[in-house]
């Protein structure tokens, strides 16, 4: 009984990376065809940020809900994977924390002069699954 638990856990592990590995690879075609630049490391340091974020939240959909957030977010505004790989971290941050609200709160907080940039980012991230 075990084995088969962990053989279809693994199984829906892999899918779930899959999925992952697909949208990563949609955004690097994506900054390809607008001239972001970016590194395949980088793609790779998304997926590993992929692998704590699911350790955090314990839900592959939630975790996968978020890249596919955080992926339409980078191709709307142009962002790279850098960024990408930022906001995977903090919503990492947020769900370890349970409060993505707070985790926000302390990220500003740890800045000595926060700007308006800094404000836009802290707004930007208390917000993103707000519904209308």
């Amino acid at each position: 009984m075990t084995d088969r638990l962990i053989t279809a856990l693994s199984f829906r592990n892999a899918m779930a990376y899959q999925r992952v590995r697909a949208l990563l690879e949609q955004l690097a075609e994506y900054c390809t065809q607008h001239g972001i630049a970016y590194r395949l490391q980088q793609l790779y340091d998304c997926l590993a940020t992929y692998d704590r974020l699911l350790a955090a939240t314990h839900s592959q959909q939630k975790s996968l809900a978020i890249v596919e957030t955080l992926i339409d977010q980078a191709k709307t505004k142009g962002n790279t994977f850098a960024w990408l790989d930022t906001e995977l971290r903090f919503e990492t941050y947020a769900a370890a924390m349970g409060s993505r609200v707070q985790a926000a709160k302390t990220d500003l907080e740890r800045q000595t002069n926060p700007d308006d940039a800094a404000l836009d980012i802290y707004n930007e991230r208390v917000n993103r699954f707000a519904t209308g």
